[in-house]
């Protein structure tokens, strides 16, 4: 009480969000906020369950560190987000990045407010495959995309996409300008335990 607070929630946003207006102009900031995805997760995978696959997952109750808990998250349709979530401490929960400033990327063309930063989106995610052997030299996860054929390397520790692009050498980097052939749509893939190689089927 007293605060100059304001909590907001959108109908279809699944975020809740705390504005402050502390500024001497009287203007607000957001102070906190959760969010969460827009539409039913298509996929849903613990991050890094042992080098094997198969390790001991537990709770931060028994004393293990909360970033044992990370779960991925990657958005159904008309949500092409990738998010973590901790089942220990949601202020481990993010989204995470697809690259900086699309938000003015999309003015530029034209697309401004949500939608048009969503246009700029990978699509969605379909297969996911990570290693926590190396993550601290490289990138340790690598998704694949709905009727897509490259795939992406990312960063759990940035928490963002670290590249490279993962595709045929005589393919164009940008799946926007040249699509390659749809029979070259990825549909699976791994990662080695030691967190080396990457291996994208079709």
């Amino acid at each position: 009480p007293g605060e100059p607070l304001l909590i907001s929630s959108g109908r279809t946003s699944n975020a809740v969000v705390l504005h402050v207006f502390d500024a001497p102009d009287g203007s607000g900031r957001v102070l906190r906020q959760r969010r969460g995805h827009v539409a039913p997760p298509r996929l849903v995978r613990y991050l890094h369950p042992g080098l094997a696959g198969g390790g001991v997952l537990a709770g931060a109750a028994d004393g293990t560190d909360a970033s044992s808990c990370q779960i991925l998250s990657c958005g159904g349709a008309g949500d092409r987000s990738l998010r973590l979530f901790s089942a220990a401490r949601s202020n481990l929960d993010k989204e995470y990045s697809q690259g900086r400033g699309l938000e003015r990327t999309a003015r530029r063309f034209g697309k401004a407010g949500p939608d048009g930063r969503a246009e700029l989106l990978l699509p969605e995610i379909v297969g996911l495959a990570s290693s926590e052997a190396r993550s601290r030299d490289w990138g340790d996860l690598v998704t694949i995309h709905a009727d897509h054929a490259m795939a992406y390397v990312w960063s759990t520790k940035r928490g963002a996409q670290s590249g490279p692009v993962l595709r045929q050498p005589d393919w164009n980097v940008s799946a926007m300008a040249v699509r390659p052939p749809r029979s070259c749509n990825a549909t699976a893939v791994a990662v080695s335990s030691c967190g080396n190689f990457a291996v994208v089927g079709t």
